[in-house]
């Protein structure tokens, strides 16, 4: 293995969501190539949109869609026509990113899947390794027990009553997105070599893939630039959501209404500024009707995407973190906030699990923050109420979120972890040439 790496191999690091908007993947595919860079071994391309990050040398969209861009809607597109007509989807793309040769690709993106199977028809012997940073096997585990269309049948099962009691702004989406899901990861299972989680529990992986495919944990990390801000002095004690502005998963509009329902009950909140909504995205316009037509102007404020120094400081200047995902593996918007010393406010369904014990989970209830019932407007409105009104709590919970995160969040052995992988996968490749 030493010797074949020796000479420079050539890494395709991905994540095509970035062209429809900006989430927290490409903070972490960012700290990757930084690593990886200075190490001096590989030639790396990334795919995406990375000038948010400071990176300018990535593929552009038109390099390789022959629209010039890759929205959700032309992901479920790509994944119908793949299921339904059995064909190239060449014409998709554009056919100068299919003349790259790389030994291996990292995917960090259910929207890079359909793209890197056709890529494998002209490429067979490039490696792969995808990162699951939203959970996707597992949150999908009963409807990838058996064949895809079983698979289909559970997800119809499952999804259409709760679609049709749910909000407009999430059930077709989230629906679409379980069918696109399930069948993106039979894609992957004919020719995935390594799957990376992010959590510790690799079961259902491991039976899902079965020996074809390494399954291995790599815990998630973040920049050494989150921290408390010495001498700062807050400004502000509300919430912060920080993030992408996407229904699909992240259900601001849940948080919304949470709030005018939190008013509701406590009327004397009325003329505060009760949460900070920071990131763009797909729903951003949406998002800022629909707190206007709750009345909620002066409650809400909205500041559109920020990176360094100001996220940061962004972080700091505000008394805890606000969540309301269908999903999340855990979010890397939860550590930065901890690390930065503000508690979190999150649901049950992403009080993910982080570390090898499988005992403790991200938040623990009323010591690094507080967790209230999924979809529970009435419960998430009491348990905002209780983390605002209460300064001295949380000073308490931001202290021991800031430990938490300090001690379960190692970037240098996240960094390291990724490397050894990416040795692994190019050393498999030597041993099948020889």
């Amino acid at each position: 293995m030493d010797d074949f790496l020796k000479s420079k191999k050539r890494i395709l690091l991905m994540d095509s969501g970035s062209y429809n908007t900006f989430g927290g993947s490409v903070k972490g595919i960012a700290l990757m190539y930084g690593y990886l860079s200075r190490l001096g071994t590989y030639d790396i391309d990334l795919l995406g949109d990375f000038s948010k990050m400071g990176l300018h040398n990535s593929i552009g969209a038109n390099e390789v869609f022959a629209g010039g861009r890759h929205s959700a809607g032309d992901y479920y597109r790509m994944i119908a026509r793949r299921f339904f007509f059995k064909g190239r989807l060449i014409e998709t793309y554009s056919p100068g990113f299919f003349k790259r040769d790389y030994d291996l690709v990292v995917l960090n993106s259910r929207m890079d899947v359909p793209i890197i199977d056709e890529y494998k028809k002209a490429h067979p012997n490039t490696k792969t390794i995808y990162i699951d940073r939203a959970n996707i096997i597992t949150n999908n585990a009963y409807a990838l027990r058996k064949s895809l269309l079983l698979g289909f049948a559970y997800v119809l099962r499952e999804s259409i009553p709760k679609a049709l009691g749910r909000s407009r702004e999430a059930s077709s989406t989230s629906f679409l997105g379980s069918l696109g899901t399930v069948y993106i990861c039979h894609l992957m299972r004919r020719w995935l070599d390594t799957y990376i989680s992010i959590l510790p529990e690799l079961g259902h992986a491991a039976r899902f893939f079965k020996r074809r495919t390494r399954v291995a944990h790599v815990g998630l990390a973040i920049g050494a630039e989150y921290v408390r801000l010495k001498g700062f002095a807050k400004s502000y004690l509300g919430g912060v959501y920080i993030g992408r502005l996407d229904e699909r998963q992240k259900r601001v509009a849940f948080m919304i209404r949470g709030i005018r329902e939190a008013i509701d009950a406590h009327p004397e909140l009325s003329g505060s500024e009760l949460l900070r909504v920071v990131g763009d995205g797909p729903d951003s316009g949406h998002y800022r009707k629909l707190a206007h037509a709750l009345g909620l102007d002066k409650n809400i404020r909205f500041f559109g995407h920020m990176a360094g120094d100001g996220l940061v400081k962004m972080y700091n200047d505000s008394g805890f973190y606000v969540s309301a995902s269908e999903w999340e593996s855990p979010g890397r918007a939860f550590v930065e906030a901890m690390a930065c010393g503000i508690p979190v406010l999150l649901n049950d369904r992403n009080n993910a699990v982080v570390s090898g014990n499988m005992k403790e989970r991200m938040v623990k209830d009323g010591k690094n923050g507080m967790v209230y019932r999924y979809d529970d407007a009435g419960d998430f409105a009491n348990k905002f109420y209780a983390m605002y009104s209460n300064t001295g709590a949380l000073e308490r919970m931001g202290r021991r979120a800031e430990e938490f995160a300090k001690r379960n969040f190692s970037l240098d052995k996240q960094n390291r972890m990724y490397a050894e992988e990416i040795k692994r996968a190019l050393g498999a490749r030597t041993a099948q040439r020889k």
